[in-house]
């Protein structure tokens, strides 16, 4: 069995995608067929990853997509609207999608044998839709017609390119950004989830454990990651603090950078820590990590930045 596995994205997410199919090789015990879309106008995103991933001998299907400027984004890249043009561009009967900021633990041979029966999408419940956050953001998403209607997270997709629910998707989509112009919050996500209404599997959690700005235990991120736990089958690192950026956990950056550092053809740099927010995440990272004095002296260097800012707006 080959597993077709796709990936969207922009010059910008090229090389984090990258780290993400490293993941997926190392972990598969079938061959992968990779099929990668990027806007029609950027070259270079289909460089790094074509590139790349022929260094680790393998072949890539490059598609180009030309949404023009049809979508509005939202709070993430409008690069994720690409991910609309899946059915239109790659021939395949059922792919496997995955976002680039995921790490695969176990072969994805395991989400993509998962039968569909008569549903479009496969997936698990996004992490704003349990039941501690439903209260809070289910008002905020365009509203489903049956109550009980469960919202996925589209960090990982097993995809029936078949079913003649995708016939006009994009136009379908266009409709409804169009007739809910305020309810659009996670771009490509939220209309995906209406479209396909009905016709959505959910999943178990381990195949797109969805970890939040990196808010984890030492404790519990030990016991997740490492190798004999079964439970998990991918990582997903959601939330706008990602493995690649220094104010993230560093129990997860030290994770995603053993997959990192088997880049060939490009480096991927930790991104510093750039303002007084990230630098409060951090100390709150720090303490997570259990590195206890150095979360103590980044919290005592805040307090000062603090109360230096309040003299001067004093004055």
């Amino acid at each position: 069995m080959t597993i077709p596995i796709v990936y969207v994205f922009d010059k910008n997410y090229a090389a984090y995608s990258c780290v993400s199919a490293i993941s997926a090789l190392q972990t598969a015990t079938e061959d992968i067929a990779f099929h990668a879309i990027t806007d029609h106008t950027d070259n270079q995103a289909e460089k790094i990853f074509l590139d790349e991933l022929e260094a680790h001998g393998q072949t890539v299907k490059i598609y180009k997509a030309n949404l023009g400027a049809e979508f509005v984004a939202g709070r993430i890249s409008s690069s994720a609207y690409l991910k609309l043009s899946i059915p239109d561009l790659v021939e395949e009967k059922k792919i496997l999608y995955v976002d680039g900021d995921t790490i695969f633990k176990d072969c994805p041979s395991k989400a993509f044998g998962i039968d569909l029966e008569d549903n479009v999408l496969g997936g698990v419940c996004d992490y704003s839709h349990f039941p501690q956050h439903r209260k809070k953001w289910g008002s905020k998403i365009i509203p489903f017609e049956n109550a009980n209607e469960m919202y996925i997270n589209t960090g990982l997709l097993l995809w029936n390119l078949k079913a003649p629910e995708n016939i006009k998707l994009i136009e379908k989509c266009k409709e409804l950004e169009e007739s809910y112009p305020d309810k659009i919050r996670f771009n490509d996500q939220d209309l995906l989830n209406k479209v396909f209404e009905g016709k959505k599997k959910i999943i178990n959690y381990q195949f797109n454990h969805q970890v939040w700005n990196g808010i984890i235990s030492k404790s519990d991120w030990g016991r997740i990651s490492a190798p004999g736990y079964k439970n998990v089958n991918l990582f997903h690192f959601i939330g706008k603090y990602k493995p690649w950026k220094k104010c993230c956990n560093p129990l997860i950056t030290d994770y995603w950078k053993t997959f990192a550092s088997q880049l060939k053809t490009i480096k991927v740099d930790i991104q510093p820590i750039e303002n007084f927010q990230q630098r409060r995440h951090f100390a709150r990272m720090l303490h997570l990590s259990e590195r206890y004095q150095e979360a103590s002296e980044l919290r005592e260097e805040l307090m000062r930045t603090m109360d230096e800012h309040l003299r001067k707006m004093k004055k």
